[in-house]
């Protein structure tokens, strides 16, 4: 056999296989028998457009001014949409030509939503592509051409869409726990870039609704590319839009803290800055307490008992607090602080702990750029209360109290604080006394003087 004939073999083959073809599938020509496509299924091959016949919706000048030649139908079906639809055709000859379908069931409702014939020319191989998002339903698809001679082959006909992550996210059941997430190979559907980095890997999405408000971190024991964790409540929808950057992590890695609120359900985001697919694995770390008065300038406001009872009392924890200022009193790396306003010249301040241990509490006045220490307490150890009057305000002025414990890296822990205020002498001197004192001084009033310097000297308690 000489060289000519070897060439002309397979050449001839491929002809007569096109040829039967021809015949054998010339019946899907029409919306009721077009060919099923699975979307990232198995791409379509080797089909012949020869159907001179032309179905409604007819082709339009969306795409260009043409002559339709013939055309081929196939359908595919978006469920857990919306999806970013890919279609890409490439025809063997001709002149192809895309006109893509929505239906409001099938081969019913027939409206054109996207064509494509970017290539023109009339009798070579082309390439069209369609990308599309889709909701949910039927859709159609006409491979038309629109170039010279009595038919067209299709080479490939190929219908993907990239994952969407937001069709099942995964819930995180409790923090600290390791999660192994697979990511699969792909391009993804998200570009937000909310950590400053572009991150063309498909996306993975869990949700977590904390039950306690405070700081929380991610800890990646491994991953196979560096990733990006970004989150928003689950109120601003499950969406490209809107997130915010956790960390861009990369192998064995610690975010720093983001702040979740107790009751708010949320969505995490995985989004990673590679194609390849693989897996990462990953924990939410449990929260730790904001502490909103970790600094004078954030100092919680105290309400101040009118009387020496503590009906009102404020909780703290020194856990998560750092030194604001060098202790009055052995070290203050966990002082948190408070501000009242007096209500009397004198007032009784008490801490009482709880986890807390060895409590130290300074008062202070003036502001927070310039304090001014008026009095340091640390009379007792262990979880003892600590309390003390103290004396010198003027009612109506702003004052602060820092509370710490006494060691240095321990202690640290949670209490109560109440500020009352003494008793005032003079109102205990009722109307009924001073109706008596008047009656006295009117018909005895030498007992009434002697009477009336008794009640200043020995005022009743």
């Amino acid at each position: 056999m000489n060289s000519n004939s070897t060439l002309f073999a397979p050449r001839l083959l491929t002809a007569l296989v096109l040829f039967l073809l021809s015949f054998t599938i010339q019946a899907q020509n029409t919306c009721a028998t077009a060919l099923p496509v699975t979307i990232n299924g198995a791409c379509r091959e080797l089909e012949v457009v020869n159907d001179g016949t032309q179905n409604t919706p007819n082709i339009n000048s969306a795409c260009g001014t043409v002559s339709f030649g013939q055309e081929r139908w196939y359908t595919f079906t978006v469920t857990g949409g919306p999806l970013n639809i890919k279609i890409k055709v490439d025809s063997i000859d001709r002149n192809l030509y895309l006109q893509l379908m929505s239906s409001t069931s099938a081969c019913t409702g027939l409206t054109q939503i996207a064509c494509a014939n970017s290539d023109t020319a009339s009798n070579s191989s082309q390439t069209e592509t369609i990308n599309q998002s889709l909701a949910n339903g039927i859709y159609y698809l006409k491979v038309v051409n629109v170039g010279g001679g009595s038919s067209m082959t299709i080479d490939t006909l190929c219908i993907t869409a990239a994952f969407n992550p937001c069709s099942s996210p995964t819930a995180i059941a409790a923090c600290g726990t390791t999660i192994s997430a697979t990511i699969p190979a792909g391009t993804g559907i998200y570009a937000n870039q909310a950590c400053g980095n572009i991150t063309t890997g498909n996306e993975k999405i869990y949700t977590y609704t904390p039950s306690t408000t405070g700081y929380y971190t991610i800890q990646q024991n491994s991953a196979y590319a560096a990733v990006n964790y970004q989150f928003k409540p689950q109120s601003g929808g499950c969406n490209g839009n809107n997130w915010a950057c956790i960390a861009n992590l990369t192998n064995a890695g610690s975010s720093g803290n983001f702040i979740l609120t107790a009751g708010v359900p949320y969505y995490i985001l995985l989004d990673p800055e590679t194609t390849t697919g693989g897996t990462v694995s990953f924990s939410l770390s449990c929260s730790t307490l904001i502490l909103y008065n970790d600094e004078c300038s954030n100092a919680t406001d105290l309400t101040v008992n009118s009387s020496n009872t503590c009906s009102v009392t404020a909780t703290g924890n020194t856990s998560s607090a750092t030194e604001s200022l060098p202790g009055c009193s052995g070290t203050a790396d966990d002082d948190i602080w408070y501000s009242f306003t007096a209500l009397s010249p004198n007032q009784i301040i008490t801490v009482t702990p709880s986890t807390l241990t060895n409590a130290v509490f300074e008062v202070f006045d003036g502001s927070c750029d310039g304090l001014v220490s008026m009095l340091c307490v640390d009379d007792t150890t262990g979880n003892a209360v600590e309390t003390s009057p103290v004396s010198g305000f003027i009612v109506g002025n702003t004052y602060y109290v820092r509370v710490y414990s006494e060691a240095s890296g321990s202690g640290q822990g949670s209490f109560t604080i109440c500020i009352a205020s003494p008793p005032n002498p003079c109102l205990s001197i009722t109307p009924s006394t001073i109706a008596v004192l008047r009656l006295i001084r009117r018909y005895k009033p030498a007992m009434a003087a002697t009477t009336i310097l008794l009640v200043e000297a020995k005022p009743v308690v």
